[in-house]
């Protein structure tokens, strides 16, 4: 097979379809001069620029305000206030662009200077841009006189200003919390500013010509009336005093010696019942002594020269004493408490010295119709008894009959009278011839009879012990 070459012929272009018509460039061009020269229109404006409060008119085209600034010749810094923002774009930009150039200020406080770079006009901010609180009372100045700290400072200049704080007075008015500030000098001064009344009586933490710093504390206590009583007297007075004792000090009623006071210690403050009633208690001390004895006891020795059965002070005997002081303490006339406060040993006993008489005296007495002399007699509890109490053929101790005559005598006794001869009123004559058992804590005879003339007895008697005097005799009856 053979291959065919075939040969193709391109169509030239068309020039009439490629090549537009001069008038269609024309118009184009037309349209976009139209365009650019509407725009050039619509955006080429009159704006007023109003800096630090110097209007100035200027034409321009722009879309950001910076552009506009730009084509004024005004650069802006940081610190500077605008009243759009320069760096949006805008299609319709407003027609006054505000500018506050920021200028430097110096901020005279105390012993600090504060340096800025602000636009802002009032005081009050100038100072908050520097860390400054304004309170009340404070003052500004500039060129040494006050100025008002809201009030806007005119632009355009440097600002020198002075801060002078208000002084902070912390004020405790009888409990009631309060502050305030003030530019005096003295306590004294701010208190006329504030119209706060001080009383001769009041007290106060500070004197009032306390210079004031710049935070001063200070507590007012209002004084009080009040009613003392002492004794049935009343006495009014007036005291800011917190406790008892000083306010009757102040009152000039001092509490004397003993005297206390009713109630003391803190005076509570009582909105209620401001008047304050108090009492002196007046008190006083008595002191009584009390003597009490210390008794001294005897002892005996016989004495030849004093009469048998009677005793003689051979040496007198003295009583001790022992003193008690004791204390009464009397509120209002009434006593209330007694104490012992010391004891001392006034004197010590001196034992004494009686003499037991062992002289006998012969004396004569008519007893029953008789006269006996005899030369002792003692009181005695006498019974009586006879044969028929003991067995058959009994005897007395001395070895005789039971019978009439016969005197028994306690055991302790017979060895020291037996055989004496004795009268009992009433029985008669009789010899001491028995012992018997005695009645304890008594002197005790028992009386013999025969059974057929026996008389019973239990009664007290007197026993006569007759002459002659034995040679011996007891002092002391056992």
């Amino acid at each position: 097979m053979m291959n065919e070459s075939v040969e193709k012929k391109e169509n030239p272009p068309d020039n009439k379809k490629r090549i537009k018509p001069f008038w269609l460039w024309a118009l184009s061009v037309c349209l976009i001069a139209v365009g650019i020269i509407s725009l050039f229109f619509a955006f080429y404006r009159e704006y007023m620029l109003v800096v630090d409060d110097i209007p100035y008119t200027l034409k321009s085209i722009a879309l950001r305000g910076r552009i506009v600034l730009k084509n004024a010749g005004l650069e802006i810094d940081d610190a500077d206030r605008v009243s759009i923002d320069i760096n949006t774009y805008s299609w319709e930009l407003p027609g006054e662009i505000k500018i506050d150039r920021a200028r430097k200020v110096t901020i005279l406080h105390q012993s600090e200077t504060h340096q800025l770079n602000s636009a802002a006009r009032h005081p009050s901010t100038l100072l908050q841009l520097a860390g400054i609180k304004l309170y009340p009372n404070d003052i500004i100045l500039q060129n040494k006189q006050p100025i008002d700290p809201y009030a806007p400072i005119p632009l355009g200049q440097e600002i020198i200003i002075e801060y002078i704080p208000a002084k902070l007075v912390l004020l405790n008015d009888n409990g009631q919390m309060r502050s305030f500030s003030s530019q005096a000098e003295t306590l004294e001064q701010a208190f006329a500013e504030q119209n706060i009344q001080i009383n001769e009586h009041d007290r106060l933490s500070l004197p009032l010509s306390t210079k004031l710093s710049l935070e001063t504390q200070v507590e007012i206590r209002r004084a009080r009336e009040i009613t003392v009583m002492r004794g049935e007297n009343a006495f009014v007075g007036y005291s800011a005093a917190d406790n008892a004792e000083e306010a009757l000090l102040e009152i000039g009623l001092p509490v004397q010696n003993l005297d206390f006071i009713a109630p003391s210690g803190v005076l509570a403050f009582e909105e209620n019942n401001p008047i304050l009633s108090l009492d002196i208690v007046q008190v006083s001390e008595s002191f009584n002594f009390i003597k009490e004895e210390t008794a001294y006891s005897n002892t005996y020795e016989l004495d030849p020269n004093t009469e048998l059965d009677t005793t003689t002070v051979l040496v007198p005997g003295q009583t001790g004493y022992v003193v008690t002081r004791t204390i009464s303490i009397s509120e209002n006339g009434e006593t209330v408490k007694t104490y012992p406060s010391q004891q001392w040993k006034a004197s010590d006993p001196v034992n004494g010295i009686i003499g037991r008489g062992t002289m006998p005296v012969v004396k004569t007495e008519t007893v029953d119709g008789i006269t006996l002399e005899y030369w002792r007699k003692v009181t005695v509890y006498a019974t009586s008894y006879h044969p028929s109490e003991f067995p058959p053929g009994a005897r007395t101790r001395s070895g005789t009959p039971v019978t009439k005559g016969i005197i028994a005598v306690s055991a302790a006794w017979y060895p020291l009278m037996a055989g004496q001869q004795v009268y009992v009123p009433g029985y008669g004559h009789g010899v001491i011839g028995d012992s018997g058992g005695g009645i304890p804590g008594r002197y005790w005879i028992d009386l013999a009879y025969d059974d057929e003339n026996y008389v019973g007895w239990h009664h007290w008697t007197t026993l006569y012990f007759l002459t002659p005097v034995p040679a011996y005799i007891p002092a002391v009856l056992p």
